[in-house]
């Protein structure tokens, strides 16, 4: 999630969008193409633990959201794990037209590789 956090500030944005079953993401840009079709990937395997097909799908959006209000029953407020209260939320649009979606919410930092190599093994 850093890296997408990393990506939406250079694009000036709070918010990046992965449509699912198109594997494309807005602000459009080639670099996440692999996170696009691991999240295809994720739903065709939910799917078929549940014994659904799933033709009955007409869209799944997956909105990561950086900077959002506090929520507490999903950010830390003063924490010591630091980071900026951000949302993901996965809305699935059946062929009838209704919507379900869910959310999570977490605190994230910006992408930092010097950061993040030196918690290898970790």
């Amino acid at each position: 999630m850093g890296q997408l956090y990393e990506f939406a500030e250079e694009k000036n944005t709070n918010k990046v969008v992965i449509d699912v079953f198109n594997e494309d993401i807005n602000p459009s840009v080639n670099k996440f193409g692999l996170l696009c079709r691991s999240h295809l990937e994720v739903t065709k395997s939910i799917l078929k633990g549940c014994s659904l097909g799933g033709e009955w799908l007409e869209k799944v959006l997956v909105l990561y959201e950086f900077e959002v209000p506090y929520i507490e029953k999903y950010h830390y407020f003063g924490s010591a794990l630091g980071g900026k209260p951000s949302l993901c939320s996965v809305e699935i649009t059946a062929d009838n037209g209704h919507v379900y979606s869910a959310e999570l919410g977490c605190n994230v930092w910006v992408h930092n590789p010097k950061t993040e190599h030196r918690r290898y093994g970790f």
